[in-house]
């Protein structure tokens, strides 16, 4: 495994970016990044070519931010033992590992802070929550959730008019946490004033 930081410098407009914090992050995990294009020239779905993650980080604003992040596929993984990842891990790395991050858009339903954000376990959701006390559901449309491309959706769309919206209204006060079921059918929530 190889650890890199990456820095986003945009969090709010209203400081450009600059000492804004952020609240809450979540990727998507092991989203391919692969079109009908590439499947139909033979590429398979579990081609290690380009993989594509989406990370979506909330913070002192009610503007949530989509980011595509792509890591480079590891040629090295299959020469190295477990042992030999783990005891380097923390060791500086002599050479960049070339992993890119790009903005897609932002999404703007909420009304006060987003302080938690949480992709569900099937890569089909996306659950946000704040200072309101609203959580926001963020999904893929029907229609495009097909042959397991739900996930891949994510890194694809253009603005938040592309994904389902539900609003769920609670008699909370500032939610601060998240947590989706393994089944992606239930999440639950911690607020501020001590409810779940």
């Amino acid at each position: 495994m190889k650890v890199e930081t990456p820095q986003i410098l945009w969090n709010s407009e209203g400081d450009k970016g600059r000492n804004a914090p952020l609240y809450s992050i979540d990727m998507q995990s092991n989203a391919p990044l692969y079109s009908i294009d590439m499947l139909e020239s033979g590429i398979s779905s579990d081609s290690s070519d380009v993989y594509t993650h989406v990370l979506v980080t909330a913070g002192n604003t009610n503007v949530i931010n989509m980011w595509k992040v792509c890591f480079p596929p590891d040629h090295d993984a299959g020469s190295s033992s477990s042992s030999d990842v783990t005891t380097t891990i923390f060791q500086k790395q002599h050479k960049s590992l070339n992993n890119q991050i790009d903005y897609i858009t932002s999404l703007t339903r909420h009304e006060l802070s987003v302080n938690a954000v949480a992709f569900s376990p099937d890569g089909l959701h996306l659950a946000t929550a704040g200072e309101a006390g609203n959580i926001v559901i963020w999904s893929v449309p029907i229609g495009k959730r097909g042959n397991g491309n739900g996930r891949h959706y994510w890194s694809t769309i253009g603005q938040e008019s592309d994904l389902l919206v539900r609003i769920v209204s609670t008699h909370a006060e500032g939610v601060y946490d998240i947590s989706w079921s393994a089944d992606s059918k239930r999440f639950m929530v911690g607020t501020i004033d001590s409810l779940v």
